[in-house]
């Protein structure tokens, strides 16, 4: 298995894609070893002290979560720049903000130190509408289950366009 990097964006449209990414880490990280921020309520200087903070308990890796960053601000993606500039040694940053482009600052500065997860929707024609039909015909797939067009677009019109939904 793959070394932890020392932080992640994790960005896109695919929201149930970020959100089995972000899963995966918690996994490998364990649950007790993890600790959520929204970005709406602390800044990136609230961030990068939490990967800093010792944890109360002795553990091998620390998560801390941050979501919701594309809020942030310009001092809040400096503080995080300069975190990752000397990241703590066992603290993984996962940072999630599905609206946030990856030419962003933050994107910039996590894939210096890390690594910038995108995962988007396929995009059709240029309307740059989503796919869905396809992309459900995908997590069928993907669930070994074998749908047909027809039945994926009648599945987008009975539940809408919401991946999560779904």
């Amino acid at each position: 298995m793959a070394e932890l990097r020392s932080a992640y964006l994790i960005i896109g449209t695919d929201r149930p894609k970020v959100t089995r990414a972000l899963r995966r880490l918690r996994d490998r990280v364990g649950q007790e070893a993890t600790e959520h921020l929204s970005a709406n309520e602390a800044s990136g200087e609230d961030a990068a002290a939490a990967c800093n903070a010792l944890g109360l308990f002795t553990v091998e890796r620390r998560l801390v979560v941050v979501e919701d960053v594309e809020s942030w601000k310009t001092a809040d993606v400096k503080a995080v720049d300069e975190y990752l500039k000397g990241p703590a040694p066992t603290t993984v940053l996962a940072l999630v903000g599905p609206g946030l482009k990856r030419d962003s600052a933050l994107a910039k500065a996590v894939a210096k130190a890390g690594e910038v997860l995108v995962y988007d929707l396929p995009t059709r024609g240029r309307g740059n509408k989503a796919d869905l039909p396809k992309w459900v015909e995908q997590q069928f797939h993907e669930r070994g289950i074998q749908v047909d067009h027809d039945a994926a677009r009648a599945l987008v019109e009975l539940v809408g366009d919401d991946a999560q939904e779904l």
